[in-house]
Formats: structure tokens, sequence, C-alpha cells
């Protein structure tokens, strides 16, 4: 009789669990690259060129038999030959962050909503705002906040709100109009400063939404972005998009949830751990900021979260979309915060 080949132990628990969250972040990542990169001319890096290929050798030229003559001639001086000179390469130029984007689950508390940071720098900036939720479902993504409500602030100050952007003719302009009646959008020109977007129903109703910042056009740029939410579980984790323009940028991802309750935030996420995606190619992740190679960095530069269970990660980034996921440790739920900053080149 044959003997049997011994069957392979099973894959550990945590790691089937681990595995499973991997896979799921990726499929979460594909789904929103696209909504992230919805702005024309964002194309991501360009592609490799290959170098020119060598020239083919030529094949060794005979040498001359050589004639013994009468009188020896003097040896002929070579000539002093001519340095070419090198032309430098171009640096390139610091790369900026543009047209964030955050997907989210929005409850019934008032701490339950989306709200999306950012920083107009460097001077006046044309930005878009949207709220999507009924569109979503056209991407199928289920659950989606029937009908968003959005509203920019500086400081305590409203900006702008709206309700139903259809119809609005500075949205059409831009070419990134929602795609249905019932989101909404606004465009403004903002001076350098600190600003918020917050989105909550607009009639009492729960569901998942996405909150976008576009970089219309300005003299100045957007930096240091980041977004509060719910974040729960399954595909209702808080997903936050940006993307990198015209060159390489060295970025600060932060994902926070036990520093928010110094600021008054209940229920906060106590455990977050971020993921970090190109389209769907996963980058790195971290939980607990100071397992990380660059912990001492974090540290020096005054950007270590307040607490050991958050999450924060350094890294450098060509041109490209990118999502970063932020969820709970073994499942929990919670409040969180994600953020992204500009470090510079």
């Amino acid at each position: 009789m044959r003997t049997p080949s011994p069957r392979p132990a099973p894959a550990p628990a945590a790691g089937r669990r681990r595995a499973g969250m991997r896979a799921g972040a990726r499929r979460l990542a594909l789904a929103v690259a696209a909504v992230v990169a919805t702005a024309a001319g964002d194309a991501l890096s360009p592609a490799f060129q290959p170098s020119a290929r060598p020239a083919a050798a030529q094949p060794p030229t005979a040498e001359p038999t050589v004639t013994t003559a009468a009188t020896a001639q003097p040896p002929t001086a070579a000539p002093t030959p001519i340095p070419t000179a090198t032309t430098p390469p171009t640096p390139r130029p610091p790369g900026i962050l543009k047209n964030i984007s955050t997907r989210g689950f929005i409850g019934r508390s008032q701490h339950q909503v989306l709200i999306a940071g950012f920083i107009v720098q460097g001077g006046p900036v044309k930005v878009l705002v949207r709220a999507l939720g009924p569109s979503l479902t056209a991407l199928g993504v289920p659950g989606a906040l029937p009908d968003p409500y959005v509203s920019l602030y500086s400081g305590q100050t409203i900006v702008a709100e709206n309700d139903n952007w259809n119809g609005d003719e500075d949205v059409q302009a831009t070419g990134l109009a929602p795609a249905h009646p019932n989101d909404a959008a606004l465009v403004r020109t903002l001076a350098p400063g600190a600003y918020t977007a917050k989105v909550a129903p607009s009639r009492p109703s729960v569901g998942v939404a996405l909150v976008e910042v576009f970089f219309v056009s300005g003299a100045g740029k957007l930096s240091n972005i980041s977004t509060r939410g719910l974040v729960n579980t399954g595909d209702n984790v808080m997903i936050g998009g940006f993307i990198v323009r015209d060159g390489p940028v060295r970025v600060l991802v932060r994902a926070l949830g036990p520093s928010l309750t110094s600021h008054g935030v209940p229920g906060v996420l106590a455990n977050p751990m971020v993921s970090l995606f190109q389209q769907a190619a996963p980058l790195t992740e971290n939980d607990d900021w100071g397992t990380r190679p660059e912990a001492a960095e974090l540290q020096a530069a005054g950007a270590a979260p307040a607490f050991p269970s958050e999450s924060a990660l350094i890294l450098d980034l060509e041109p490209g979309s990118y999502t970063g996921i932020v969820r709970g440790v073994a499942g929990g739920t919670g409040i969180g915060l994600v953020e992204v900053f500009n470090l510079g080149p």
C-alpha cells in the first residue's frame, strides 16, 4: 500500500484573518482609485524609456606589418583631447498634493459625519468641493447616502454650502459635475488659510458618502490634508485618496484615534491601522507608529502621534494616485482621523 502524503498544517487563524484583510483592502483601493483620479490631466508618472541600444561592435582593424626603415622617423605627437562639456541634469520640480477625497460611513450622531480639512498656501486657489452619495451607487458602492449636504468653513465661519448641485454653471464649467442631481457641489476661490468641508445628510439618513476637494486653478497649492470620520468594518472603513503632481514628494501619513478624545470627540477608534496603496498595489502599512523604521524621524520632527496605538509612516512618493485605508485592529470601530502632510521633495 502507498503511504498517503501528510496533509499540510492549516494556516494560523490570525494569518488567515490578516490575509483576508489585505485582500479586502486591495479590492477597496482598486474601487476608489478611479474616483480619486477623476480630474482630467492627472496622469501617472511617464512610462519608462529604455536607454538607447549600444552600437554594434566593429571588427578589429588588422595591424599593419612593421617595415624596418633605413632612417628612424621621430614619432608624431598625439593631439591633446578636447574635453566634452557635460550638461547637468535638469532638476525635477517639487511635487504637490492635489485632488483629495475620502470615503466613509455617515451615521446618526452629530460626530459621525465626514470632515475634510486642507490648507491653501502660496496664493489664492479655485477649488471644487463635492459631496457624493447617489453617484456611488453606479460605482457599485452599496448603502450610499441618499442626499448629502456640504458646508465649507474657514474657522467657524461658513464660506459656502450646497444641497443638490443641479444646474450650477460654475460646477459644470469645471467638467467635474456630479452624475446625480442629489449630490452636492460648490466652486469657490479661496485665499491662503485653513479650511474644512463638512458632509452630512440633508435629511435624517445614514450611508456611505465621498467628500472631495479638487484643485481647479490658481497660484497657490493644497497641502496638509486630513479627513475625520466613522470607521466601521468591511466595506465601510475609511478610505482617503490623494494625487501627487509635478514631481516627487516626501509625505507623512497618520491614522489617529485616541488623540481625538482630547478634542472632545466621543467614541474614538481605539487602535487604528493604515495601509497605503498606489492604485491597487500595496505599498506599506502600519499598526503602532513606534514599530516603524522612521520612528526616530517622527519624534525628531514633532510628528509622532500622542498614543502608541496610533499609526504613522513617512515615505517618498512619485507622481500618481494613492489611497490610504484606515481600519480598526481586530475589527474595532469608532471615529478616526487620516492625515497626509507634504514634507517637501
